[in-house]
């Protein structure tokens, strides 16, 4: 998740920037001493009220960046680490279940065994981005080939039969 890492690094980024340092605690603490503000017996304590407010500040910050990444990767609708591990787990055991019922299909010769049924997935419906899933080739038990008989139609001569005319016009 190299998009993570850029975000996390911008993060700490913003964080350090926002830090107060030592050095710089102590040049405003003597500037405060120098114009009369703060006490020289305040100095020290002027110096870590100072740090540990930057360090407040600084964590605050970094609490609130990354409650509004999450809640923006939330919005997108990305599949977590945990849900493409989970769906990744459930792809290799149902290939490997369809690889046994492959071979076991083979080994008892051809078609002539029972179907197994269909195993439902009650996988969590998830409608980000996903890895596509590996495909593998089905094993195929061969067909047997069987050798059409061909069978000829037997002819028989059409006898022609003539038409006894109707009595009626013998009467005329």
């Amino acid at each position: 998740m190299a998009q993570t890492d850029f975000l996390q690094k911008y993060v700490d980024g913003l964080v350090e920037f926002t830090q107060l340092t030592q050095r710089r605690a102590e040049a405003i603490v003597r500037d405060g001493v120098k114009a009369g503000q703060v006490r020289q017996e305040q100095a020290q304590d002027k110096v870590q009220e100072l740090l540990e407010e930057s360090r407040k500040r600084s964590e605050k910050l970094a609490k609130r960046i990354r409650s509004e990444v999450r809640e923006q990767v939330k919005s997108l609708n990305l599949a977590t680490k945990n849900e493409l591990g989970r769906l990744e787990r459930q792809i290799e055991k149902l290939t490997k279940d369809l690889e046994r019922q492959v071979d076991k299909l083979t080994k008892d010769g051809g078609g002539a065994a029972e179907k197994a049924p269909a195993k439902k997935s009650t996988a969590k419906k998830s409608a980000a981005k996903k890895a596509p899933a590996k495909k593998t080739a089905a094993k195929k038990a061969p067909a047997k080939k069987t050798t059409a008989k061909k069978t000829t139609a037997k002819k028989t001569t059409a006898k022609k039969t003539t038409a006894k005319k109707a009595s009626a016009a013998k009467k005329a």
